[in-house]
C-alpha cells in the first residue's frame, strides 16, 4: 500500500459521485447541468456536499503487559496450555496461534489474574473490538481445566464452562479457536457445540478428533467440560427429560457462565437471561458464590463513572452475585510517548518524498518526531475520545500558516498514518468515517430575477437559485419549488401543489406548496405499446407546473403566503402554472404533450438513490483494500470488504444488485476490448490495400491529378469507413467472449448454482455466453446504460446490405439509400428491439437481471392482437407512433392531411416488407415476426450521435433527427455528431501496469476530456476502458440457511467472495481474518450497532481502515450525515435487567415446575416422557397436565421447590409473594393450556367420530383431513406448543412464525438428479430443509402472495400460502377444517374482535347492533410459498409491488381508570389485549384463496376473482388423476368454485399487554386527530421505555378511533408489548408521570428540532414516517395548563396533602401494597358510605385472594350498617371469619360528602383507598389520613351468634 491513501481515496470518491450524479441526470439544460456540476465538486462538509466533513479515529493498539506467555507457564498459566496456545495445529496455526513470546494485552492479563483467583470471582471485560476479549476469558478457563484433569490423571466429564451466546453463528466461529487449543490435550479436555443443527449421532468414522464431542448421543453419554450453546437449547436442556443425563452428570461441577457479547441482552431478554441463569444454578446443583460469571461487552462510557458501575451491576443483576464480586476489566489503548520535542521544520512535500514506498522509515519517523505540525496533528486524536474531523485538522493547519486545503489536511493524514517506528509502531493509524447521501433532487427559486442566481445559470436556465436539499424558501425570499423533467423533451419545470380549499393551518385558498413524493425506481419500458391515461378526477389539492411562459394563465405568487393573485401586490413574482386536464386528471407536458400514463407521471425527478450511488463506489473502495492470499486465484485479487443493512431484504436485494453491477461491468469491459481487438483484425488487409492505392494516386503529376480527383476521393472514403471497423457476428462475439476463462467461468459456476438444469455443465456454457451478449444489447434503452447508449459500441445489421431498393416516396425527396439503410435499422432497434421482438430463447428471461418481456409483431394490416403481440405502426393507427413522428418531421409532412399520411404508412409497409422478407434478419412465428438476435453485430465507431432528447448517443440518426422525437415541438433540435475515441490496445489493462496506461490515456485524450466537459463521458466509460476488474458479492443474513452462512463466511476468508453483505448477524465477533473496509448502506439504529460494524475493520494491525456509510434521506441518518462524530458523541446506554414483568418471571417459574415435574414423571417411569409429544401430556384417562396441575395446586410448605420459587423472585416484582400462590398461578397456567389444546383436539375427535357414522364420508378427503390434523396435534412437541401457549419462556423471540418456502421444480430435479449420484446426502437434504422464516406479522408483509422476495441472489414471487392441513372436502366443510374465522368491527365505537362463526349480534363493547358488512372472513396462513412450476429470477427490479403493509389493529379490555377533575385523562391497561394484523392484497379488497392447493391472488380494483385463479396449476405440484401433465388443480373443475375462498383476509390474532388511553384536551373536548395523537402515542411509549429501563423497540404504538360511552368520538392510543413482556399492563403506576415525560420529550430541548428527529420521538422503525410526525402537533395537547389539570383541586385532597390519584385498578394496587408490608392488616369497609356491601363480588374476590395469601384481613362494618342487621343478617358474616380474617365496627370520621372508603392499610401507619365522586367524574383516591380516622372495635364471632 503506498503513501497516498485518504488523499487518493476521497478525490477519487467524490468525482465518482459527481459523475454518476450527472450519469443519473442527463440533463438537457446546459447551465443547469454546469451549476450542478460546481455545486457537486465542492470540499467535503461544504452547503450542497454529498459527502460529509469526515471524522477520523486513531486506531493505536492495545496496551501490552510487560509479561510474554513464556513468563507465565508454570505459574499464572498451565504450562501444557502455554504449549497448546504456542504449537496449535498446522492448519489452524496462522488464525489461532498464541506464541510464548507475545505479551498480552493489559487487560488480557488483568482478567487471566482475576479469574485465576482460588476464590471464585466474576468480571464483566468491556473493550473494543479487535482487542481480545475472547482470550480474556477463554485462556483461564482452560487453565483451571488443565490443572484440575492433570489432578484428575484423565479426562475430564460435566459441564464446567457453560458460554451463551446470542447467534448460532457465533456459537460455530468458536469451533476452530477451541479446537486449536485443546487438540493437544487428546480427549482430556472436550468441547461441544449445543445448537439445533447438532445431530442425533454420528457414524464412527465422522469423528476425527477426541477433543470435539459431535453428537446429542455422545453429549448425554458423557457430558464435555466446555458447553457453548444458546438461550432457546439451554432452556430445552432444562425441560427435557433426554437431556437430563447432561445434567445428572454435571452436578457440582459447573463453575463457569460466560455470557459473550452480553450487551445484545437488552430489556426482556436481560431479564429472560437473568431467570434463565438462576435456573442454571439449581439444575446443575450450584450456588452463585461457586460459580465465576463472564461478560465481554463493547466499549460503553467511562469505565471509572457512572457507566462502570452500571455495566458490573448488570452482569450482578443477570448472575444473581453482589455487585462487590463483580470486577470491571477494561481495555486501554497504547499512545506511544513521544520523545520530547526537539524542533526542526520539515514541509509536507519533504515527508512525501522520503521512501515513499516504505511504511517503515526510520528517517521520516524521526522527521515526524521533531515536527511541531506532525506532534499538534497527532494530539488531535489523542483526546476526546480519539476522534477528530477533517475540518479541525484544516483548522489546525491554518493556524500554522501552512495549507489547509483538503488535499493538503488529507496528505498530512497520509504520512501521519502511513509512518511506522524501527519497532513497527505506527505514529497516527486512523480508521476515517465517511458518510455519503444521495442526490435527493433538485430545487429551485420560483423568480428568475432572483439575485442571489448562481453564475453558472445562464439566460437558458429561466428560474433562479438553484438547491441539492428541500427549502422552502430562497435567500432572496421567493418561494422555491422541485425541479423536474419531462420525459418527452427534457425540460425543467418547477412542481408545486395548488390547494384550492384553505388547509388545517387556516392558509387561504388558491396557493401552492410543495409537492411532497416518495422516490420510486424509474420506469425504464421502452416499448411501443401505447396506454391510456388512467382517469381521476381533480381534488382540492392537486400538482401543477410552474413554467416561464407568460400568457393568459399567468398569475401572481405572494412571496410569503404563496397565495396566488390576479395583480402584484409589491411582493409578489409572476408566474405560470400548468394545472390538470379536468377530464384526466394528470398533467401533459405543456410544450411536447408528452403525456402522464398510468401511475406515470410524464416527468421524473432529478434524483440518484443511494442504491445507485452504493454500486459505483464498492468498487472503487475495493481498490483501497488489500490483495488476499494468492491474489491471482481469486476475483478482485481477493481484496474483501463488509457491507451492512438492517434489514434482511435490504441486504439481499443489495447483494444482488452489487453482484449485477459487477457482471455488467466486467462483461462490458470484455465485449468492448473484443470488440476493438476482433474488428480491427479483420480490417488490416484491406486497409493497407486502400491506403497503397492512396499513395499511388498522390504520386500522380499535379496535371493529371484532377482527372482521378473523384476516384481519389472515394478510395479515401472507403479507407474512412474501414477506420470504423468491420463489426464482429453475434456469433463470433459470443464465442471470443467464453475464452475469457477467468471471468466468464467464475460467472458461469454462479449461475449454473441458481439454475442447474439450464446452464448444465455439457450444454450450458454456449449457450450462457450468448445469453450475456444479448443481456448488453438484446434491448436498446432510451436512458439505462449500456455500451450502445454510452457511444463505445454500435449495433448494426450486416444483412442490411442486402436492401438495394429505395421507396420511390424517398427517391422524390432525395433521399440517399444510407438514409433508407439509417431508417431501416431505425426500424430494428427501436420497434423490434425496444419492444422485445425478439427470437431468444424465452428461459433466458429470467436472468437477465432486468424485466424483458418477449412480445411477436404483426403486419400492418392485422385488426386485432393478443397481449403480447404488437401491429406494425401505420399513421392511420396510431398518429403517436414514434416511426410515424419520425417521418413526419424528417420529410416535413403533415400526418394530419390523408395525402400525407398515404405516404407515411406506404414507406411504413415498406418498411415492414423489406426487413421480414431478409431470412437472415427475422423470422416468422405462429404468433407474429420476430428479429433473429444473430441478426446483430457489434463493433466500436468513431462517429456517434448524440440525442438532444435522452442526451445518451445513437448508431444512427435518420437525417439528423433522433427517434426520441417528442410528441410536439417548434423547432427540433438535430442530433450532433461527436467523435468517439478508441482504445489504441485492446486487453491493454489485464496488468497493474496496462491498468495505468489505460488511466493516462483516459486523462491525457483530449476528445475524452471534450466528453467529459460536455456531460458525455463518466466513470462507467472509465470502467469499461479499465477493463474493471469482476467482484464476488454474497447475501450474508439469517435468511440462509446455516450450512449457507458457514459456506459463504468460509469462502469470504479464503478470498473467493470479495464483498459480503450482511444483515445484523455479522455484527458481533465472528471470525472472518482481516479487512480494512467496512460500508453500511444506512445508518444503524444505534450509535453502538454502528461502532460494532466499523470496529470490524483495521483489527489485524492495519494503519490505515474505512467506514463507509451511506445516508438516506431521513431525519435520523440525516442527523448522522450532519455529525460524523454521531456515534462517539451520542451516549450508549447500559444493559440493564429490569424483572418487573410478571408474566416472564411466571413463564420461568412454569418452567421450573415442569422440570420438576417431568423429573418425577420419569423415575416413575410412568409413560414414555422422553417423546415428549402433545398426545402423551395432554390425553389419556389420566393425564400428565391434569397431574402437573394438581401437584402444584398446592405446595406442600417443606416442598424444596418453594426455595426455588423464592431464588427466581429475588428482587423482582415478587419479591414478597409467596411461593404457593405462585406454584398456584403455574397450575392455573397449565389447566388453560390443556383446555385450549383439548377444545380443538375434542372437536377433531367428535368430527373424525361424526363422519365414520356417515358411511359415505368414510373414506373421504374430509375424513382423511380431519385424521391428519388431529395426527399433527398429537405429535406436535411439547415444549414448542407450551411456549406458543404463553405458558414456558420465549426469549424474546417470536411465538408465531411463518416459514417462506421456495422448492420449485428445477431445484427437484436438479436435487433429484444429485440423489442419484450422492443418495446419502441427497436423503438428509429432504428430511430436513431449513426455510426463511418471520414473526408471521412481518410475513403478512414481507411474505404476502404478489410479493417479491429477495434471497440469496435469486428473486422469489409469493404465489400462496400453505395451509394447515388437506384438501376441504364439501363447502360446508371449509371453515371448519381451514380454521377459517372472521373478524368483526363495530361501527359505532370502533372496537373489534374475532370468532369462528357470525353468531355475535352486538359488539361486546357498546352494545351496537353488527350487520353482516361489519364481519370479514380471514384465514391465518402456516405459510408462504412460490409457485412449484415457476422459476426464480436475478431480476432485482421486482421489487415488493404496492401491497400495504400489514396494517395492526389494537383492542383493550378491561375496567377505565381516571385521571384529574374534571376528567382529563382515562386508561386501562391488560395483559390479554388483542393485536390484529391483517394484510389486504394489492387494492385493499382482500384475496381469492384456493382452499384446494394454497394459490393466493388478490382481489382487482373491481373487486372480482382475478382470471387466473379460474384455471391454475397446483401451487406445489403434485400428482392429479384428472390431469397429471399438466398438474391442474382440482379447484378449477366444475362445480368445485367453492374452493376459491374470496374475499379473504390473510391474516394473524395474538394476545399482549396493551395500554390505551383516551385524553381530553384543554377545552374539555375529546381528543380527536391522529395527527395530534399519533406524537403523544410515540412520547408515551419511549417514556414507559425509560422508566422500566428497556429498549424502545420492545414496545409499539398506534393511534384509532373510538366511540366513547356518551357517543362521541376519540382518538384512542395503543402502546402494547411486541412479545407480551407485561411492559405495557404495568404502564398505571407511573400514568401521570409518563404523560409529564412525554411533553417533555415532545419539547425536543436540547435540539428544537423542526418536526421530529431522533432526539425526541423520531425512533429508526419511523424513519420512513417521518415527514407524517410533527412533535408541535402532540404539543397543541400536551400543554402546560392542560397538566395542571392532572393534579388533584383541594376539594378532593380527602386524605391531606398526601392524597393522589390511584391508577391501578384497587384490587391490583392493595394487592401490590400488601406485598410490600406483608405483616400489615388490610381492612374493607363496608357499610353505606362505604365502596361496599356485605356480599360485594369485587370486595368477596379481593377477600378469597388476600385469605388464601395468609394476609391479616379485617371487615370494618359501619355502625349504622352493624345495627340495622337482623339476626339472621348477621349470622351470613360467620362464614368469612376465619383464622386471619376478622370482623370489626367502626364508628367516626368514614363519610365524606363526595367520597366512599373501600380500603385502609394498617401498617403503623394508615394508608387508605377511597372513591371519589363528583358529577359525572369518578377517582379512586389514595393516601396517608391525618388525624381522626374513627374508631374500630373488635366483633368476635360469638357476638355476631348471639340473639
Amino acid at each position: 500500500m503506498p503513501l497516498s491513501y485518504f488523499s487518493r481515496i476521497f478525490p477519487l470518491l467524490q468525482e465518482r459521485i459527481r459523475q454518476d450524479v450527472s450519469s443519473a441526470l442527463p440533463l438537457n439544460n446546459d447551465s443547469l447541468r454546469h451549476c450542478l456540476d460546481t455545486m457537486l465538486s465542492c470540499a467535503p462538509g461544504e452547503e450542497g456536499s454529498l459527502t460529509n466533513d469526515p471524522a477520523f479515529e486513531a486506531m493505536y493498539g492495545w496496551k501490552q503487559a510487560d509479561l510474554s506467555i513464556a513468563d507465565l507457564a508454570g505459574s499464572l498459566l498451565d504450562e501444557r496450555l502455554a504449549r497448546c496456545l504456542n504449537e496449535p495445529p498446522e492448519e489452524l496455526r496462522q488464525d489461532y496461534q498464541f506464541p510464548s513470546f507475545r505479551r498480552p494485552y493489559t487487560h488480557q492479563l488483568e482478567a487471566w489474574k482475576t479469574l485465576c483467583r482460588k476464590e471464585p470471582s466474576s468480571a464483566v471485560i468491556s473493550s473494543g473490538t479487535g482487542s481480545g476479549k475472547t482470550e480474556c476469558f477463554m485462556i483461564p478457563i482452560l487453565d483451571r481445566l488443565a490443572r484440575q484433569s492433570a489432578a484428575l490423571g484423565g479426562p475430564l466429564e460435566g459441564v464446567r464452562a457453560l458460554f451463551l451466546y446470542p447467534l448460532n453463528a457465533l456459537i460455530s466461529s468458536q469451533r476452530d479457536r477451541l479446537d486449536a487449543w485443546t487438540r493437544g490435550f487428546g480427549g482430556n479436555i472436550r468441547f461441544c457445540l449445543y445448537n439445533g443443527r447438532t445431530p442425533k449421532s454420528l457414524p464412527a468414522h465422522e469423528k476425527k478428533y477426541a477433543n470435539e464431542v459431535l453428537s446429542r448421543d455422545e453429549l448425554r453419554a458423557s457430558p464435555p467440560p466446555i458447553l457453548f450453546t444458546n438461550a432457546s437449547m439451554l432452556e430445552y436442556m432444562l425441560v427435557r427429560t433426554e437431556d437430563a443425563p447432561i445434567l445428572q452428570k454435571s452436578q457440582g461441577t459447573l463453575e463457569w457462565i460466560v455470557l459473550d457479547e452480553a450487551h445484545c441482552y437488552i430489556g426482556s431478554q436481560a431479564a429472560e437471561l437473568s431467570l434463565l441463569l438462576r435456573r442454571v444454578q439449581m439444575a446443575f446443583g450450584v450456588t452463585s458464590d461457586t460459580v465465576r460469571f463472564v461478560a465481554t461487552s463493547a466499549t460503553i462510557g467511562d469505565p471509572d463513572g457512572p457507566t462502570g458501575f452500571e455495566l458490573k451491576r448488570f452482569l450482578a443483576d443477570v448472575a444473581g452475585v453482589p455487585v462487590s464480586q463483580v470486577s470491571l476489566i477494561v481495555g486501554e489503548r497504547m499512545i506511544p510517548t513521544l520523545p520530547p520535542l526537539e524542533e526542526k521544520p520539515i514541509t509536507l512535500e519533504e515527508l512525501e518524498s522520503m521512501a515513499p514506498e516504505e511504511a517503515q522509515d526510520g528517517s521520516r519517523n524521526k522527521a515526524l518526531y521533531r515536527s511541531k505540525t506532525a506532534r499538534a496533528l497527532r494530539a488531535l486524536f489523542t483526546r476526546d475520545k480519539n476522534v477528530a474531523r477533517l475540518s479541525e485538522v484544516r483548522t489546525l493547519l491554518e493556524k500554522e500558516g501552512l495549507p489547509s486545503n483538503t488535499s493538503a489536511a488529507l496528505r498530512w493524514l497520509d504520512v501521519l498514518s502511513w509512518t511506522k517506528d524501527s519497532d513497527g509502531t505506527p505514529f497516527l493509524p486512523l480508521r476515517a468515517h465517511i458518510f455519503v447521501r444521495g442526490f435527493s433532487g433538485l430545487w429551485a427559486c420560483a423568480d428568475p430575477n432572483c439575485p442571489h442566481k448562481q453564475k453558472e445559470l445562464q439566460d437558458d436556465w429561466p428560474y433562479g437559485a438553484v438547491w441539492t436539499e428541500p427549502r422552502e424558501h430562497c435567500t432572496c425570499g421567493s418561494p422555491v419549488f422541485e425541479v423536474v423533467t419531462c420525459r418527452g423533451c427534457r425540460t425543467p419545470f418547477l412542481l408545486a401543489q395548488k390547494n384550492d380549499s384553505c388547509d388545517s393551518d387556516g392558509r387561504p385558498a388558491e396557493f401552492l406548496s410543495q409537492k411532497e413524493h416518495t422516490l420510486d425506481q424509474e420506469d425504464e419500458d421502452d416499448s411501443l405499446i401505447d396506454e391510456e391515461p388512467s382517469g381521476s378526477h381533480i381534488v382540492d389539492s392537486y400538482a401543477v407546473l410552474l413554467w416561464p411562459s407568460v400568457s393568459s394563465d399567468s398569475f401572481f405568487l405572494d412571496k410569503e403566503s404563496l397565495q396566488l393573485m390576479d395583480t402584484d401586490n409589491g411582493h409578489a413574482i409572476r408566474v405560470s402554472l400548468k394545472e390538470p386536464d379536468p377530464e384526466k386528471g394528470s398533467l401533459d407536458c405543456p410544450l411536447c404533450l408528452e403525456p402522464s400514463r398510468g401511475q406515470r407521471e410524464f416527468y421524473y425527478y432529478n434524483a440518484a438513490r443511494t442504491s445507485y450511488l452504493q454500486n459505483t463506489i464498492i468498487p472503487l473502495l475495493l481498490e483501497f483494500a488489500p490483495n488476499g492470499k494468492d491474489p491471482v486465484q481469486h476475483p478482485c485479487k481477493g481484496r474483501k470488504m463488509l457491507t451492512f443493512n438492517d434489514s434482511r431484504q435490504g441486504t439481499a436485494r443489495s447483494a444482488m444488485r452489487m453482484q449485477l453491477f459487477s457482471e455488467l461491468t466486467r462483461i462490458r469491459g470484455l465485449l468492448y476490448h473484443i470488440g476493438l481487438r476482433e474488428c480491427q483484425r479483420g480490417n488490416d488487409a484491406e486497409k493497407a490495400k486502400l491506403q497503397q492505392e492512396i499513395a499511388n494516386f498522390e504520386t500522380l503529376p499535379k496535371e493529371i491529378l484532377p482527372r482521378f480527383q473523384s476516384l481519389l476521393d472515394e478510395t479515401k472514403a472507403k479507407l474512412a469507413n474501414l477506420r470504423d471497423m468491420r463489426p464482429i457476428s453475434f456469433t463470433d462475439m459470443a464465442e471470443q467472449l467464453q475464452k475469457q476463462r477467468s471471468s466468464f467461468e467464475a460467472l458461469f459456476r454462479i449461475y449454473q448454482e441458481k439454475a442447474p438444469v439450464l446452464f448444465s455443465a455439457d450444454f450450458g456454457m454456449a449457450d450462457f455466453s450468448k445469453m450475456l451478449v444479448f443481456r448488453e444489447f438484446g434491448r436498446r434503452p432510451a436512458k439505462a446504460v449500456n455500451l450502445e447508449t454510452m457511444g463505445l459500441m454500435t449495433v448494426c445489421y450486416p444483412a442490411l446490405s442486402q436492401v438495394t431498393r429505395l421507396p420511390l416516396e424517398l427517391s422524390r425527396e432525395n433521399i440517399t439509400l444510407q438514409d433508407w439503410k439509417d431508417f431501416l435499422l431505425i426500424c430494428l432497434d427501436f420497434v423490434f428491439r425496444g419492444s422485445g421482438a425478439i427470437d431468444f430463447p424465452r428461459e433466458w428471461r429470467k436472468w437477465l437481471g432486468m424485466a424483458y418481456r418477449q412480445n411477436f409483431m404483426l403486419p400492418p394490416d392485422r385488426k386485432e392482437h393478443k397481449k403480447f403481440q404488437i401491429i406494425w405502426p401505420l399513421c392511420h393507427r396510431n398518429r403517436q407512433s414514434r416511426l410515424v413522428r419520425l417521418l413526419e418531421r424528417a420529410l416535413h409532412l403533415n400526418a394530419d392531411q390523408l395525402e400525407h399520411a398515404d405516404v407515411i404508412d406506404s414507406i411504413l409497409w415498406q418498411a415492414w416488407n423489406q426487413l421480414t422478407r431478409i431470412p437472415e434478419i427475422c423470422s416468422r412465428h405462429e404468433d407474429g415476426v420476430l428479429l433473429k438476435y444473430t441478426a446483430m453485430g457489434f463493433a466500436p465507431l468513431r462517429k456517434k450521435y448524440l440525442c438532444p432528447f435522452t442526451r445518451r448517443f445513437l448508431d444512427t440518426s435518420f437525417l439528423g433527427i433522433s427517434p426520441y422525437i417528442p410528441l410536439k415541438g417548434e423547432q427540433l433540435a438535430p442530433c450532433q455528431e461527436y467523435n468517439i475515441p478508441l482504445y489504441p490496445s485492446p486487453f491493454g489493462p489485464t496488468t497493474e501496469e496496462g491498468i495505468q496506461k489505460a488511466r493516462i490515456w483516459l486523462t491525457k485524450n483530449k476528445e475524452v476530456q471534450l466528453l467529459r466537459q460536455a456531460g458525455l463521458w463518466f466513470g462507467s466509460h472509465d470502467r469499461v476502458v479499465e477493463l474493471a476488474p469482476y467482484f464476488r458479492v454474497q447475501e450474508h443474513s439469517a435468511q440462509l440457511t446455516s450450512t449457507e452462512l458457514d459456506a459463504c463466511t468460509q469462502r469470504f476468508r479464503e478470498g473467493d467472495i470479495n464483498v459480503l453483505s450482511c444483515s445484523t448477524t455479522m455484527e458481533m465477533g465472528i471470525d472472518i481474518g482481516g479487512i480494512s473496509i467496512v460500508g453500511m448502506n444506512n445508518v444503524p439504529p444505534h450509535p453502538a450497532n454502528y461502532l460494532q460494524r466499523s470496529g470490524r475493520s483495521g483489527r489485524r494491525g492495519e494503519t490505515r481502515a474505512l467506514t463507509f456509510t451511506m445516508c438516506k434521506d431521513s431525519p435520523h441518518e440525516m442527523a448522522a450525515f450532519a455529525n460524523s462524530r454521531w456515534a462517539f458523541d451520542t451516549a450508549i446506554p447500559v444493559p440493564r435487567v429490569s424483572l418487573n414483568s410478571p408474566v416472564i418471571l411466571q413463564r420461568h417459574i412454569n418452567a421450573l415446575l415442569l422440570t420438576s415435574f417431568l423429573k418425577e414423571r420419569q423415575q416413575k417411569d410412568v409413560r414414555d416422557m422422553v417423546k415428549l409429544s402433545c398426545d402423551t401430556f395432554f390425553t389419556g384417562k389420566n393425564p400428565e397436565a391434569r397431574l402437573f396441575s394438581q401437584r402444584f395446586k398446592t405446595l406442600k410448605t417443606d416442598s424444596p421447590l418453594l426455595e426455588g420459587i423464592r431464588f427466581l423472585c429475588r428482587n423482582s416484582i415478587f419479591q414478597n409473594e409467596r411461593p404457593e400462590a405462585m406454584a398456584e398461578k403455574a397450575s392455573e397456567a397449565m389447566d388453560r393450556a390443556y383446555e385450549r389444546w383439548h377444545n380443538d383436539y375434542d372437536s377433531l375427535c367428535q368430527e373424525e367420530k361424526n363422519m365414520q357414522s356417515d358411511g359415505e364420508k368414510e373414506n373421504s378427503a374430509a375424513k382423511r383431513a380431519v385424521t391428519l390434523r388431529k395426527e399433527r396435534m398429537a405429535r406436535e412437541y411439547l415444549l414448542k406448543e407450551l411456549i406458543s401457549q404463553e405458558f414456558l419462556p420465549a426469549h424474546g423471540f417470536p411465538l408465531h412464525v411463518a416459514t417462506f418456502d421456495t422448492m420449485h421444480l428445477a431445484l427437484f430435479l436438479a436435487q433429484q438428479h444429485r440423489k442419484k449420484e450422492n443418495k446419502e446426502e441427497a436423503d438428509n437434504l429432504f428430511m430436513r430443509r431449513e426455510l426463511p422464516s418471520r414473526s408471521l406479522s412481518s410475513a403478512l408483509s414481507e411474505y404476502a402472495p404478489g410479493n417479491s422476495v429477495a434471497l440469496n441472489g435469486l428473486i422469489y414471487e409469493s404465489k400462496g400460502i400453505t395451509l394447515n392441513w388437506h384438501i376441504p372436502a364439501s363447502e360446508e366443510a371449509v371453515a371448519e377444517l381451514q380454521n377459517i374465522r372472521s373478524q368483526w368491527r363495530c361501527p359505532s365505537c370502533g372496537s373489534f374482535g374475532t370468532a369462528a362463526n357470525r353468531s355475535l349480534t352486538s359488539c361486546s363493547n357498546c352494545g351496537a347492533p353488527l350487520k353482516q358488512e361489519n364481519w370479514h372472513e380471514y384465514l391465518e396462513p402456516a405459510g408462504f410459498a412460490v409457485d412449484f412450476f415457476s422459476e426464480p429470477s436475478n431480476n432485482v427490479t421486482l421489487g415488493i409491488t404496492n401491497l400495504s403493509h400489514a396494517e395492526a389493529n389494537v383492542c383493550a379490555c378491561g375496567p377505565w381508570v381516571s385521571l384529574g377533575l374534571p376528567e382529563i385523562v382515562r386508561f386501562r391497561c391488560t395483559t390479554s389485549g388483542t393485536v390484529f394484523h391483517r394484510s389486504r392484497g394489492l387494492y385493499g379488497k382482500g384475496y381469492a384463496v384456493c382452499l384446494a392447493c394454497g394459490r393466493v391472488e388478490s382481489i382487482s380494483e373491481t373487486g372480482e376473482i382475478p382470471s387466473a385463479m379460474r384455471h391454475h396449476k397446483k401451487l406445489r405440484g403434485g400428482k392429479n388423476e384428472n390431469d397429471p401433465a399438466n398438474h391442474i388443480c382440482p379447484a378449477c373443475r366444475e362445480g368445485m368454485e367453492w374452493k376459491i375462498k374470496a374475499p379473504i383476509w390473510l391474516a394473524s390474532e395474538g394476545r399482549t399487554d396493551v395500554l390505551e388511553v383516551q385524553i381530553r384536551k384543554e377545552d374539555l373536548s375529546w381528543l380527536n386527530d391522529k395527527t395530534q395523537a399519533f406524537p403523544v402515542a410515540l412520547a408515551l411509549r419511549d417514556s414507559l421505555a425509560a422508566r422500566l429501563g428497556i429498549q424502545t423497540e420492545e414496545l409499539e404504538c398506534t393511534v384509532d378511533t373510538r366511540k366513547r360511552e356518551d357517543g362521541k368520538f376519540c382518538t384512542s392510543i395503543f402502546v402494547f408489548d411486541k412479545n407480551a413482556a407485561g411492559y405495557a399492563s404495568s404502564a398505571g403506576v407511573y400514568m401521570t408521570d409518563l404523560l409529564r415525560d412525554a411533553r417533555e420529550r415532545l419539547l425536543c430541548r436540547e435540539h428544537e428540532c423542526e418536526t421530529a428527529c431522533p432526539h425526541c420521538i423520531l425512533s429508526f422503525d419511523l424513519r420512513y414516517q417521518s415527514r407524517d410526525l410533527d412533535r408541535h402537533k402532540g404539543l397543541e395537547v400536551l400543554t402546560p395548563t392542560w397538566l395542571t389539570l392532572l393534579d388533584l383541586p383541594p376539594q378532593a385532597r380527602i386524605f391531606g396533602p398526601s392524597t393522589t390519584t390511584e391508577t391501578m385498578p384497587l384490587e391490583e394496587s392493595v394487592l401490590s401494597a400488601s406485598l410490600a408490608a406483608p405483616e400489615a392488616t388490610i381492612i374493607l369497609h363496608l357499610g353505606a358510605h362505604s365502596l361496599w356491601l356485605p356480599g360485594d363480588g369485587d370486595m368477596l374476590h379481593l377477600l378469597n385472594i388476600l385469605r388464601q395469601q395468609q394476609r391479616h384481613v379485617e371487615l370494618a362494618l359501619e355502625k349504622e350498617l352493624y345495627e340495622s342487621f337482623s339476626q339472621e343478617e348477621r349470622m351470613l358474616l360467620v362464614p368469612l371469619i376465619q383464622s386471619n380474617v376478622t370482623c370489626s365496627i367502626h364508628e367516626g370520621n368514614v363519610c365524606h360528602s363526595h367520597a366512599r372508603l373501600a380500603v385502609t392499610m394498617d401498617n403503623g401507619k394508615l394508608q387508605r383507598w377511597a372513591v371519589y365522586e363528583e358529577g359525572e367524574n369518578r377517582l379512586l383516591l389514595k393516601g396517608f389520613p391525618e388525624g381522626n380516622t374513627g374508631i374500630r372495635r373488635p366483633l368476635l364471632q360469638k357476638n355476631l351468634q348471639a340473639k
